[in-house]
């Protein structure tokens, strides 16, 4: 199937599980080109609606794509904390292959952060796997051989070419690595017998980054050697190559070597030619740069302002429920001596109707009481109508997954914002539910912010939400914990309670759990204080459906 089908397929699908599998599909059609605007929309999409059991793979799949984009931009700082997102999922898969990928670009980013030693530390995390990935030794080495490191260097450049012998594509690219290490360690004619000896095969078989670092090696050995005018032929070739692919990495480093060898050979009208290039390149790269840093700016106050908003709806939601559990509070205290007085009224004048005792104008003041009351009971059932029995809104089929997604979307950021790791395992099975989808949503935003808020509180290196959901024997389970200071025996069973709170007073009166379980209950389903002898909260809900 084409693209155009699938994305037809797409657009027309309501299901999310099928959505990101076609969104998948997609991908893989554009070959994994990270600066593809149409793979970027599916791969954010992946990241942005990803969080189902069984999934984990597909997501941590979507933040390695997204991660490596953001690295190829300089955005570091986005780069950074997808790479740690995306460890955080694969805690209990250390030494997987998907791991190990982004434990390598987590070093990678630590090294172009200048930052070596942490980037030596993760290395030496990734090596206790033993991994099978030629990326890694060969990254490492690099790294090793800036460092001075070189009798380790070597080593990992031998286990990386072990590795890579049965593949001619990553081989050559570990070559590229061993010309560097005698470049470096003083023994250029080693790099230059290594290249001419492997020529063929690099033309034929070397991709173009690997193909183009061949030549610079090669120049940059000839360079050392003093043979400049072989060094000018092989450094002309690489910057023709690299300037047909318009590949600014390896402009740059061609460049580079260029001024070098020319300046060396005194040609100061080539070597000028070639400064002035390489100046102009570095104002390309720091202009873009700058725009990227711009953009995710942007982007990052596009973010903020369309939480505030979000934020905002919630308040006056939360407000306008809040009015709600104090209507049904006041409604309730009016009912019990509205009653009374409907009842004392009507027999008298059940008595008046058989004894006819009362004067006319006694009869008439007893009349006007019962219909005022009446009036009264009127008002009281239209407050409980639309405010207790949310009939205001209306009642609907709804998909358990999808309106859970919405509400991690609300305070996503703002989880962020504290430091909260905030961990999901939906059900892969499709659950409907009848009733209000914003019940649900809301119900979870208000235990979130809760745990968030517990979670502040506390000075740890952890901070993290777990959200789970279970189906079973036709019932809906959500479970959602956290490792906050936990609740108190003594108040467990007062937390439900209107009013009830122990927060500061600009945190909150006490309503959230009220709302809460408000808000269940709407759905035919309860909520309940699990009581567990390890850290945290623990609360489960449960609604059935069929």
């Amino acid at each position: 199937m084409n693209i155009e089908a699938l994305e037809k397929q797409f657009d027309e699908t309501n299901d999310l599980r099928d959505k990101i599998k076609l969104a998948m599909e997609i991908i893989s059609l554009v070959k994994h080109n990270l600066h593809h605007e149409k793979q970027l929309y599916y791969v954010e999409f992946i990241y942005n609606n990803c969080h189902f059991s069984g999934f984990e793979e597909i997501r941590v799949q979507a933040i390695e794509w997204l991660a490596n984009h953001y690295f190829f931009k300089s955005d570091f700082d986005n780069s950074l904390e997808l790479v740690f997102e995306g460890l955080y999922l694969l805690e209990d898969k250390k030494g997987s292959v998907k791991w190990v990928d982004c434990m390598n670009l987590l070093a990678v980013l630590y090294n172009a952060l200048n930052q070596k030693d942490k980037a030596q530390e993760v290395y030496e995390q990734i090596l206790q796997y033993n991994p099978k990935t030629t990326k890694v030794w060969q990254n490492y080495a690099g790294l090793l051989t800036d460092l001075k490191e070189y009798d380790k260097a070597i080593k990992y450049i031998n286990k990386g070419l072990d590795l890579a012998s049965e593949d001619k594509v990553e081989y050559l690219d570990l070559m590229t690595s061993l010309e560097n290490y005698y470049i470096q360690t003083n023994s250029p004619e080693k790099a230059v017998l290594l290249y001419e000896k492997n020529i063929e095969d690099i033309e034929k078989c070397a991709n173009i980054r690997t193909k183009c670092f061949h030549y610079i090696n090669y120049a940059e050995a000839l360079l050392a050697l003093n043979r400049l005018d072989e060094s000018i032929t092989a450094i002309n070739k690489a910057v023709e190559f690299a300037e047909d692919h318009q590949n600014v990495e390896i402009i740059y480093f061609s460049y580079i070597i260029a001024v070098e060898v020319y300046e060396k050979k005194q040609d100061f009208e080539n070597c000028n030619i070639y400064l002035k290039k390489l100046l102009k390149l570095n104002k390309k790269i720091y202009d873009t740069q700058n725009l990227n840093k711009t953009k995710a700016l942007e982007d990052k106050i596009k973010r903020e302002k369309e939480q505030r908003q979000s934020n905002e709806i919630i308040d006056k939601s939360k407000n306008m429920v809040s009015i709600g559990i104090m209507a049904s509070g006041i409604t309730h205290e009016i009912n019990q001596p509205l009653n009374a007085i409907m009842i004392e009224a009507q027999t008298l004048a059940f008595k008046d109707n058989r004894e006819k005792a009362l004067p006319p104008s006694y009869r008439e003041r007893i009349d006007y009481i019962i219909e005022a009351a009446e009036r009264i009971n009127t008002i009281i059932k239209h407050i409980r109508s639309s405010w207790i029995n949310n009939d205001c809104i209306d009642k609907k089929e709804f998909d358990v997954n999808q309106t859970i997604n919405n509400a991690i979307s609300l305070v996503n950021q703002q989880l962020k914002a504290h430091g909260i790791i905030f961990r999901i395992k939906l059900d892969p099975k499709p659950v409907s539910l009848y009733g209000t989808p914003i019940s649900l949503e809301q119900a979870l935003i208000n235990l979130i912010v809760n745990s968030m808020q517990a979670l502040d509180t506390l000075n740890q290196r952890e901070k993290y939400i777990r959200l789970v959901t279970i189906t079973k024997d036709k019932t809906l389970f959500i479970h959602l914990e956290d490792n906050g200071p936990g609740i108190n025996d003594e108040i467990a069973n007062k937390i439900f309670d209107p009013f009830f709170t122990q927060k500061l007073s600009e945190q909150g009166a006490g309503l959230g759990l009220a709302l809460v379980r408000n808000f269940v209950k709407d759905l035919n389903g309860k909520i309940e204080l699990v009581k567990e002898k390890r850290k945290g909260t623990h609360f489960l809900i449960s609604i059935p459906f069929t």
